[in-house]
């Protein structure tokens, strides 16, 4: 019979039996050094660390990220090292089944076809960044002595006004861009701030007084 051997290993040689084996599971290893090896792979999301302890023991991390959540398959917790085998066979169901889901994800991904709008949706965002000065998603504020005026372009390409004052904020104008009618929009939004700044800012003769 064949001793595996990862059956025999040592504090010296432990993290290289390791990474030895994490070479056959086609994984690549991000650092190591004499008491810690640190695994990752941005194209699964799946990362990990083996730490050396003492009395023949090791330290061990996995961990999923996805979106902002982290899934730990083993979430610092202490083996022995003849437990090792039984963490690596752990470690390539996990690999497996990541590369398994990239593969799949990509495929479904590839298979959607684009609507076509992609050009038109940057191409007016650019448009009404340069129009009105302002960053897309961001609120712009036109301030008068109590209420301020407000305009923002949200993702779904709707261009909103609102009017915002103490413990009030009044939704004025709302209208969906698109390439036929922007620049018809961005006229009408310019004569609301007309009217608000001729109506609600502080006129020149206070603004001369400042010194």
């Amino acid at each position: 019979m064949v001793e595996n051997p990862m059956t025999k290993v040592c504090r010296e040689t432990f993290l290289e039996n390791v990474v030895t084996a994490l070479t056959e599971f086609g994984y690549k290893t991000v650092h190591i050094d004499e008491d810690v090896l640190a695994i990752g792979n941005p194209h699964n999301n799946l990362y990990g660390i083996f730490t050396n302890l003492y009395n023949n023991t090791f330290q061990c991390t996995l961990k999923l990220t996805a979106g902002n959540k982290n899934l730990f398959i083993i979430d610092h917790k202490t083996f022995s090292y003849k437990e090792t085998d039984e963490v690596l066979a752990i470690l390539k169901t996990v690999i497996d089944e990541t590369n398994n889901i990239v593969k799949v994800s990509n495929a479904f991904v590839d298979s959607l076809q684009p609507v076509g709008i992609e050009k038109s949706y940057v191409t007016l965002i650019d448009e009404y960044s340069s129009h009105f000065k302002a960053n897309y998603g961001k609120t712009k504020y036109y301030h008068g002595l109590i209420y301020s005026l407000s305009i923002c372009l949200n993702e779904s390409l709707d261009l909103r006004v609102c009017v915002v004052g103490n413990n009030m904020n009044k939704l004025v104008f709302s209208k969906f861009l698109t390439e036929t009618n922007y620049k018809e929009v961005f006229e009408e939004v310019d004569e609301l701030i007309a009217q608000f700044k001729k109506s609600c800012e502080v006129g020149k003769e206070l603004t001369d007084l400042c010194r």
